[in-house]
């Protein structure tokens, strides 16, 4: 069975534990996470653990999001090599960024907003005049901006709020809305029996891919075997880990 922590803490050996006479021979390469060491990484972190890096020659890094940084600015600024994005990384590219989309880890967004069901807030048109969290790259969510649009609601008919990434906040009723991830936030609230809401942009219509691998232009430009075997090797680790889930 694919036991999360397990990796993690394997990841916690292999990256920072190793002596420098195991690692002489790879190349050191940083991957920007979109968020914290959770399942939604979990093909990575099997690459990691099974040796798949290691076989294409690279010592790979997965860095934790930090709070007030982004995966796409640390691609962009030369810390990390390749980054998890989101749909908004098209509109980057629209402006003339040097952003490269590699794979789509998710094939459905698990991107969604999520309240409380005591605040009877069930559908987008109940966000007007109520306090919603949103983090810079949820704001910019393709997905959930034409959700929102749809309905005839902007982030302007809202009480905008930033994005601590801390779930209590929705459950003291710090905030209404928050902008959360399938995958995560909501368990924290089966844990509580707290019941609540999910508006899925899946709903209305609206299904795009996340969780985006992606690098820089230059670094493809530059570097365009180890791209491929990097992509390759996170591939594989995917597969592993969703046949051993």
């Amino acid at each position: 069975m694919f036991i999360l922590r397990n990796y993690i803490i394997l990841i916690l050996l292999s990256c920072f534990a190793l002596s420098s006479s195991l690692t002489d021979n790879l190349e050191e390469i940083n991957v920007q996470l979109n968020w914290k060491h959770q399942f939604e990484h979990a093909g990575f972190y099997a690459a990691v653990e099974k040796g798949y890096y290691k076989q294409i020659g690279l010592q790979v890094n997965l860095l934790e999001k930090q709070s007030g940084s982004s995966s796409f600015d640390e691609v962009m600024n030369g810390n990390a090599e390749f980054g998890i994005g989101y749909s908004s990384l098209v509109l980057e590219y629209v402006k003339g960024k040097p952003v490269v989309a590699l794979a789509s880890i998710f094939q459905h967004s698990p991107l969604v907003f999520m309240s409380k069901q005591s605040s009877n807030i069930r559908n987008v048109s109940d966000f007007v005049g109520r306090k919603v969290m949103v983090s810079p790259t949820s704001k910019s969510s393709a997905s959930l901006n034409i959700m929102m649009k749809k309905e005839g609601v902007s982030y302007d008919d809202v009480f905008l709020q930033k994005h601590t990434y801390d779930i209590n906040d929705l459950i003291e009723d710090k905030t209404d809305v928050v902008a959360v991830y399938t995958s995560n936030q909501p368990f924290y609230l089966k844990e509580k029996n707290i019941a609540y809401n999910i508006i899925d942009p899946v709903n209305f219509g609206f299904d795009f891919y996340e969780n985006i691998l992606f690098t820089n232009q230059n670094i493809l430009k530059n570097n365009s075997k180890m791209v491929k075997d990097f992509v390759g090797a996170t591939i594989k680790g995917w597969k592993y880990a969703l046949e051993n889930e």
